[in-house]
């Protein structure tokens, strides 16, 4: 009798136990803003150039300063209109997700925040998978977050044209609000931004520049006419880097058309910040750039790893300094924009319809051609520079004189 009484008790300890284990998992929730704060401390401990480290140190100091001088505001500001949050990530950077949306927690909680969507491709690249071990916890970070699993990786831009779709059909009006994965943003970030946007179609960021800081050419299209593009805050291309506040009215479509290497190119696909500014201009939606004062950001220093959504240049492409990776990919991706999307006979910017139809003409012709047998795919435009000199061993493949057949830069 004692020996069963013995055991009934072990097995409600060894339930208990469980139980209290699963509901810890279950209600993990933030972790605090100074647990954030030390784990990106620890990130840039383990940098191994001491040089660096000392660097990003003093950088992450300063950071800290200017976060506590504002923080407060965060914790009276108001926004008027209801707000998606949204980010995408890599398999190996995903771990890093919460310390970032932890920061961002005294926003996350108010009640204008609606949703907090973690959108994930099935495969990353289309060919890499990602542990579930690492995606279980997300949705527990707190109770408006929810991971989101699309089909295909459309590439940097997964981050902000799902939650885009999901804002539409789930909310009348409002604003989503697309961060990156490496980045320690201000707790008043989506304060700062709506009030940046003065008007209710304006794109505010955090981070953006003009057209020539790119050599885009000056043709750009900037439909623009109620506006003046030459103000102190206007910005030709809006850099994701510092959050973007976006309007409900933006046209996904066309963008998944332009990000599509069958219609564009490979270096369109991963030049996220040209094609939204470019659609954003087409659409006549004007951008503008918050004070750099008030949205203090830090990139954590895995920003730059071999997984970075923002670094990685086609595989036509060879660069040794990663600082040129957008240059490159804008000026190339702009060609293939201004291609698809150009009346040379009109001399003027095709419509929104017009350059739809086009993409459709295009994949109808492209299927046709697969199903008939053929190899090969529609290429992209020819390298810009024309060739690049052997580097060495040291070298990183960015440009080649040859033209990239989107076919195998998909496998790729």
């Amino acid at each position: 009798m004692r020996l069963i009484e013995f055991k009934s008790i072990s097995v409600w300890i060894c339930f208990a136990y469980f139980f209290l284990l699963f509901s810890q998992k279950i209600h993990a929730g933030f972790m605090t803003y100074h647990e954030a704060i030390l784990k990106i401390e620890d990130s840039i401990s383990s940098i191994a150039d001491t040089t660096k480290r000392g660097i990003e140190q003093h950088k992450f100091k300063q950071w800290k300063a200017r976060i506590e001088q504002i923080r407060q505001l965060s914790q009276v500001a108001s926004v008027e209109h209801p707000v998606v949050i949204s980010i995408t990530s890599s398999p190996e950077r995903l771990k890093h997700v919460p310390t970032v949306l932890s920061l961002i927690q005294d926003q996350i909680t108010k009640d204008y925040i609606k949703k907090v969507i973690i959108v994930l491709p099935e495969k990353f690249r289309d060919n890499m998978d990602y542990n579930p071990e690492d995606i279980q916890p997300l949705s527990n970070l707190h109770e408006k977050v929810e991971v989101q699993r699309i089909s295909k990786d459309l590439g940097p831009i997964t981050k902000i044209i799902p939650a885009i779709e999901w804002a539409n059909k789930h909310m009348s009006s409002g604003k989503v609000l697309s961060i990156d994965d490496d980045i320690a943003y201000s707790p008043s970030l989506v304060h700062v931004l709506a009030q940046a946007a003065h008007e209710p179609e304006t794109v505010s960021s955090g981070g953006g520049s003009k057209k020539q800081r790119w050599n885009i050419p000056e043709d750009f299209p900037q439909q623009l006419p109620h506006h003046d593009s030459k103000s102190a805050n206007y910005v030709d291309v809006i850099e994701g880097y510092g959050g973007v506040l976006y309007p409900l009215n933006i046209n996904t479509e066309l963008m998944k058309a332009l990000v599509d290497p069958k219609f564009t190119s490979q270096s369109c696909k991963l030049s996220d910040d040209l094609v939204i500014s470019f659609v954003l201009a087409i659409q006549n939606i004007y951008r503008v750039k918050a004070s750099g004062s008030l949205v203090p950001i830090f990139h954590i220093p895995y920003g730059n790893q071999a997984d970075a959504l923002h670094s990685t240049a086609p595989s036509d492409l060879l660069i040794t300094d990663l600082r040129q990776v957008d240059a490159i990919k804008y000026q190339d991706c702009y060609k293939k924009l201004r291609e698809v999307s150009y009346d040379h006979e009109h001399k003027k910017f095709k419509t929104t319809e017009e350059i739809m139809a086009a993409y459709h003409q295009k994949i109808h012709e492209y299927v046709e051609q697969s199903s008939a047998g053929c190899t090969s795919s529609y290429s992209s435009s020819p390298d810009p520079l024309g060739h690049v000199a052997q580097q060495g061993a040291e070298s990183v493949r960015v440009v080649t004189g040859h033209v990239l057949q989107d076919q195998e830069a998909e496998k790729k």
